[in-house]
Formats: structure tokens, sequence, C-alpha cells
């Protein structure tokens, strides 16, 4: 770690620099040998002090101490001579970069061979998530197609029971819708009857003028005769309505009973049909219209005309 700077700077870094100018002089006169031989005689002097430090006291040896000590011209000239007192073995040195480089080629080839492992068990585990997805996503598919199929289902079913339902509210109000009209067409019975009484009376000659004993007896009659059947259209009246009454009554029961069945039928509908896709809200509006429809034409076939129950 050090070393490797001491190499690169020619241990101008740290040293002082009466040490980095003999250094130097040591260097162009002796060779790239000459810092080698420098870092060694470093190495030998503080042998005793790094024998007894551990890793950070090592590296703060090197950091602050060290150069601490050659700040004297003396104690640099020491490091100097036995710098070049150092005898490298050239061979020795070209044994150890031969060394170093099979070392550095095996460590190499373990780290390529260790690399290869690796990206061997990563593709296999993203063979073993791509399968894992595969599955989830063909489960998936299964599902949509199960919910789909019961969704058809109870679409079916729902449109059955409500085409079922409008069938039989549909007959109930047709059969009302008849009771009304029978009702209507006996109240224009007795209208018709009361105005032909009326018109009966309104035309008798003026010949009993002259005959009053028997024109008093006759007319006695035909009062009473005309109060009777007055009284007996007005209890006949008073009875049509209150049937029509009772008869509107249960149609608008029957309006408001099938409508909450068709909005309920729809509400189910739409509660189950929602997660998957959205049904248009056509079955409740065109529900709506047609009872809409047929109150207003029940409510205007009923409707009797201005003053008409009341006239007698």
């Amino acid at each position: 770690m050090y070393a490797s700077q001491w190499f690169l700077t020619l241990f101008a870094a740290k040293f002082p620099l009466h040490l980095v100018f003999r250094i130097m002089d040591l260097f162009l006169y002796e060779g790239s040998n000459a810092l080698l031989a420098v870092a060694l005689a470093l190495l030998k002097r503080a042998q005793k002090y790094l024998i007894i430090l551990d890793f950070e006291g090592i590296m703060r040896y090197f950091r602050v101490t060290l150069p601490k000590k050659y700040r004297y011209e003396k104690q640099a000239d020491e490091l100097i001579h036995a710098a070049y007192s150092v005898r490298i073995n050239d061979k020795k040195l070209k044994h150890y970069e031969k060394e170093y480089y099979e070392m550095k080629a095996a460590n190499d080839e373990s780290d390529e061979l260790l690399n290869r492992f690796k990206s061997d068990d990563h593709i296999e585990t993203l063979t073993r998530e791509l399968n894992a997805t595969r599955t989830m996503v063909r489960d998936s598919e299964l599902d949509t197609i199960r919910l789909n199929e019961e969704i058809e289902n109870s679409d079916s079913q729902l449109n059955d029971e409500l085409e079922k339902q409008t069938n039989i509210h549909t007959a109930k109000v047709e059969n009302m819708q008849n009771r009304l009209d029978h009702y209507c067409d006996s109240c224009k019975l007795l209208l018709v009857n009361d105005n032909t009484h009326k018109s009966s009376l309104a035309s008798i000659p003026s010949s009993l003028s002259q005959h009053n004993a028997l024109s008093s007896s006759n007319n006695s009659i035909t009062t009473s005769d005309h109060s009777s059947s007055t009284a007996d259209h007005e209890r006949r009246l008073s009875q049509v309505e209150v049937e029509l009454a009772e008869a509107l009554r249960e149609n608008q029961q029957l309006i408001h009973q099938l409508q909450t069945l068709a909005e309920q039928k729809y509400v189910d509908y739409n509660s189950i049909s929602s997660n998957i896709r959205r049904q248009p809200q056509q079955p409740n509006l065109s529900v709506n219209n047609w009872l809409n429809k047929t109150v207003n034409t029940i409510k205007a076939a009923t409707r009797p005309p201005s003053g008409s129950l009341r006239k007698h």
C-alpha cells in the first residue's frame, strides 16, 4: 500500500526534500533497483517497531513516525548508506517476478471460474423465476376464463329472472288496466242513463198542467222514482269510485314492487360483473321508461272528465 506510493513518487510524498534528493541521485546512478534497496533499508531499520504494532499502528507509523525520523541529514545519510549496502540479486528478482505472474494468472483463472459459476447460478435462478412466472400467468388466465364463464352464467340467470318478473308484472298491470277500463265503461253507462233520464223529464207535454189531480199524483210518483233512481246512481257511483281508488292503490303498489325488483336485480348484476367489465345501464332505463309510460297510460285512462263523477 505505502510501497507503491514510495515508488510512484520517488519517496517525495512524505519524506523531507534533502532525503528525496539523495534518493533521486541514487536512482539515477544505480537504476530502478535503488528504489527497492531504499524501501528494504527503511523496513529493515524499522523492523523492531513494525513487528509489535497492529495493522492500524503500522499505517500510522508509515504515515507519521517514519518520515519524522529522517528530518535531519545525519539520519538521511545513514539510510542512504544502508540502502547502498543492500545487494539485490537480479536472478532472484526475475524468479520472484515469474512467481508473481504465475500466482496472478492462477488467481485470474480462479476468479474467472468463480464468475462463470456465479453466472451459471444466476442463469439457473432466472430460469426458475421465469418458469414460476409462466405458471402464475397460466393460472391467472385459467382463473380469468372461469370468472368470465361464471359472469356469463350469472348474466343469463339474471336476465331470465328479470324477464320472468317483467312478464308477471306486465300481466298484472294489463289485468288492472282491463279492470279499470271495465269500471270506466260502467261509469260512462251510468252517466248516459242519467242524462237520458233528465232529457225524458224535460220532454213531458204541457198538457199535464191542465189535470192537476192526475198530474200531482203522477208527479209525486215520478219524483219518487227519480229520487230513488238518483240515489241508486249515487250509490253505484260511490261504489265505483271506491273500487277505482282501490284499484289505483293496488296498481301503485304493483308498480312500486316492480321498480324495486328491477333495481335490485340490476344492482346484483352490477356487483357481479364490476370486477372484470362494466355493463351499460340500459335495462334499468328501459324498465323505468316502460313503467313511466304504463303509469301515464293508466292515469290518462282512469282520469274522469271534469265534474262528471259529481254531476247527477
